[in-house]
């Protein structure tokens, strides 16, 4: 038998594995993203219809044919202390290995090789957007896709290095495949220049989520957490009330450090993550795809003192960026957890595999409501460890080609990567019990994209963060420091992207 027909008897056997898992599961949601607007937001409940999803395929022309292209794709290496666990894993695998993702990966690339006569090379590359810039420069042809993290492209958008995807004819990006959230969110008068979707997990991964130990919540006689979701009672309140009670001076000694317990950790990431979770945006999209500040709302104002409130206690709450430079913050977290003296943990969703080996059972929850009034539970897609996909603004090749290979392996992924993600990696690996896999549905699906926190708009989020390393919070005092700089800095920020418009032809 000779090699090019034993991949494709190989492909198209994984393929139908994998397949044959998304019948088995097919009580499973659609995993595109919600709007902002609550309304407009899939009901977490539709995960427990039985539907079974038609096999959707990218509509390219059936005579599509690269002749061999080599598609270059930047991809992530393994990095050191905190960010040796967002390497991607999601882009490039020489060969199947039993690992479900790994497996799923080398399969995705291989039909999409087969059906687009290309070969597929993912390069591992640090500060991703360096390289962009310096490509988009030469005009050269050294990569085709990027996988940069969002927040390394916050700048070179705006300098016109990028690709704006909606002008590329084989990407539909009302698809499946692309996180619609995303696509609503970020697209700027008519400008998209990175997305999220099925390609790749490392936005997956750093979705917002929180866990809990099922023992404290014994211990303390507490409400099930689970329940309090699925009744629409998981809200700040309650998790303010918890976390309270669950805090301890387990020495004696009068003070409360890190030999002892707290009601939760978090990060000063985190911050967002909470302003999210209760229906706040920094930016919200007009329906001329032009952002407006929404931060200094009423709500938000709420909001945010709330959060406040609830966080600025350091005998109940850690911050563990409170503790940056003089440990390892990350190995603290899972020390602390593991050993049950925190009661709830902030996390990204990647931090979970570092759980895998801890002996008291945990759970894994939604980030909380702000009240039993609002309708769904909202994740944010963390911007310094979240991917996206994009293509440099480069004269050295064919960015309509590049478009389509984009498309192809997005679509393959939906049956592949995704599966292999969510049913196997998320709900069999790490997930300790039926009632998590069911908070995963509700997490994932409710995933919300801010253009205010991607862009880092007027500096907005960032100084939000630094906030949190303050032991007290005046959110009006804020909000009045930044209102000049903040009108300033968004009046330009707008201006940039009319001029790209203009350049391109785009009538806003």
């Amino acid at each position: 038998m000779n090699a090019i027909l034993f991949k494709r008897i190989f492909a198209v056997s994984l393929l139908l594995c994998i397949l044959i898992s998304v019948f088995a599961a097919c009580g499973k949601t659609e995993g595109q993203t919600p709007s902002n607007d609550d309304n407009s937001i899939p009901d977490e409940n539709l995960a427990e219809e039985t539907t079974e999803e038609t096999i959707l395929k990218a509509d390219l022309p059936e005579d599509f044919d690269l002749g061999g292209m080599e598609i270059r794709i930047m991809m992530y290496p393994v990095g050191g202390t905190d960010w040796q666990d967002w390497a991607s894993r999601d882009i490039y695998s020489e060969a199947e290995n039993g690992e479900p993702i790994n497996d799923a990966v080398y399969a995705r690339n291989l039909a999409t090789e087969e059906r687009l006569n290309c070969k597929i090379l993912g390069i591992e590359k640090d500060s991703q957007q360096d390289l962009i810039k310096k490509q988009a420069l030469a005009g050269s042809d050294d990569y085709h896709i990027s996988t940069c993290r969002m927040e390394g492209l916050k700048t070179i958008v705006q300098d016109g290095y990028l690709v704006n995807l909606h002008s590329l004819e084989y990407m539909d990006l009302s698809k499946p495949w692309y996180d619609r959230d995303m696509v609503d969110n970020a697209t700027i008068l008519g400008q998209l220049y990175y997305v999220t979707g099925d390609m790749i997990i490392l936005d997956d991964d750093s979705t917002s989520a929180m866990v809990f130990s099922k023992s404290m919540v014994s211990d303390f006689n507490m409400d099930s957490p689970y329940l309090l979701v699925n009744d629409s009672k998981w809200t700040f309140d309650k998790m303010d009330e918890m976390i309270t009670v669950a805090s301890e001076d387990l020495n004696g000694d009068g003070v409360i450090d890190l030999e002892d317990q707290y009601g939760l950790i978090w990060q000063r990431d985190a911050i967002v993550s909470y302003l999210h979770a209760a229906g706040g945006r920094i930016v919200t999209m007009n329906d001329k795809q032009r952002p407006e500040l929404t931060l200094d709302t009423e709500h938000n104002q709420i909001v945010m003192q709330r959060i406040f409130d609830i966080m600025y206690r350091d005998d109940i709450v850690i911050n563990l960026h409170h503790y940056e430079g003089k440990m390892d913050i990350y190995q603290l977290q899972t020390k602390m957890f593991s050993e049950n003296r925190v009661l709830m943990m902030w996390i990204r969703m990647r931090v979970v595999e570092t759980l895998r080996n801890m002996e008291n059972d945990f759970g894994i929850i939604p980030m909380p409501k702000f009240d039993e009034a609002q309708s769904h539970y909202h994740h944010t897609v963390n911007r310094y460890t979240g991917c996206s996909v994009c293509i440099p603004n480069s004269a050295g090749f064919d960015h309509q080609l590049i478009g389509a290979v984009i498309e192809q392996m997005s679509a393959e992924a939906r049956y592949t990567v995704r599966e292999a993600y969510y049913d196997v990696y998320l709900g069999t690996k790490l997930v300790r019990d039926p009632e998590s896999t069911d908070m995963l549905d509700i997490i994932m699906n409710n995933r919300v994209f801010d253009c205010g926190e991607l862009y880092d708009i007027a500096g907005l989020s960032w100084n939000m963060y630094l906030l949190t390393m303050k032991n007290t919070g005046d959110f009006a005092s804020f909000l009045a420091k930044h209102d000049k700089v903040t009108n300033k800095s968004m009046d330009k920020f707008i201006s940039k992207f009319e001029g790209m418009a203009d350049e391109q032809g785009i009538d806003y």
